[in-house]
């Protein structure tokens, strides 16, 4: 995976990154895809590779954008570290990949970096 204005890529050692890298998940979501539903348990850390992520709260035809993220940009960093819900549904406003980073990803990239 090429890293583009990826912080979180950028700042990892050849060797964390590697080792964060072997143990992602790297996901693609169509247009309109819900990438995760408010109430839902973080799987990892979202790292948004390509496309874009709307971030929204509501229901049904009533829903309203709080935030987004695009390539380079991390999602969900607050359940994840908390080992909380996402409060808010992520939708792909685009063709859109990620890199799911789990803790055992983050955890060894530590170990190793």
């Amino acid at each position: 995976m090429q890293s583009r204005e990826t912080p979180i890529l950028d700042s990892l050692s050849p060797a964390g990154r590697a080792a964060l890298l072997e143990r992602s998940i790297e996901k693609c979501y169509s247009s309109g895809e819900v990438l995760w539903i408010a109430g839902d348990m973080p799987v990892g850390l979202t790292l948004v590779v390509e496309g874009k992520v709307r971030i929204v709260r509501g229901s049904g035809g009533r829903q309203t954008a709080i935030h987004s993220g695009e390539a380079g940009s991390t999602l969900g960093e607050i359940p994840f570290f908390t080992r909380s819900t996402y409060p808010a549904t992520a939708i792909a406003a685009e063709p859109t990949r990620c890199l799911i980073i789990t803790h055992a990803a983050f955890d060894h990239a530590l170990r190793v970096d």
